[in-house]
């Protein structure tokens, strides 16, 4: 295997998400998981007073606000520390040359927006969808060097102010020299042929 490209989820299997908000918001998290279905949160088998009441509040929108699905609340731009530092730490130890002699470059990276809700966006004092979505690629590149006369192996990172612990560092350490590159902006992200950008519209 000559290059690896890792694009991961910043929602982890288990419910758990590996970025909270800026000021640490991590909504809805638990130890047992992400936000818990209960009975409760589905259709009950009789009408009660509350749904004629809900029935009233959106006479005049028969989809019932479905339009408010495409306005996501995205605000989970900092790494969570004690969940992001597994997957790096077991990202680098894939890379030492023993596992993969031939490897050229590796990276893994994940996708993250800052284009929080109406009751986010409060917090910062933003009005509720009013500016601009702004979205990054957040992660981390190896690349080895081999075959460049002159170049030794060189790990990009490319993750912000957040830097790793010093147990995760040593390992990308022992794979070459470290780069510390800035954020790259934009208002939405590339996909090949296609566009998806979260604002105003879905797809473009």
């Amino acid at each position: 295997m000559r290059r690896i490209r890792i694009e991961f989820h910043p929602l982890r299997p288990d419910g758990r998400w590996y970025f909270v908000g800026p000021r640490g918001e991590d909504p809805h998290d638990s130890e047992d998981g992400g936000f818990h279905i209960s009975e409760d949160h589905y259709p009950r088998e009789v009408e009660t007073e509350e749904d004629g009441e809900l029935d009233d509040e959106w006479e005049d929108d028969p989809c019932g606000g479905v339009e408010a699905d495409y306005l996501p609340n995205l605000f989970r731009t900092k790494p969570c520390r004690e969940r992001i530092e597994p997957l790096l730490a077991a990202f680098a130890k894939s890379l030492v040359r023993d596992n993969m002699p031939q490897l050229e470059d590796a990276e893994l990276f994940a996708y993250l927006w800052w284009y929080p809700g109406e009751s986010t966006g409060a917090g910062y004092g933003l009005e509720a969808y009013d500016y601009e979505s702004r979205v990054h690629r957040w992660g981390v590149k190896y690349i080895h060097g081999a075959g460049s006369e002159g170049k030794d192996p060189v790990v990009q990172w490319q993750v912000g102010d957040w830097r790793p612990s010093e147990e995760v560092l040593s390992l990308f350490e022992s794979l070459g020299r470290q780069e510390w590159l800035d954020l790259d902006f934009n208002n939405q992200r590339y996909l090949g042929d296609f566009h998806l950008t979260y604002g105003r519209t879905l797809w473009e």
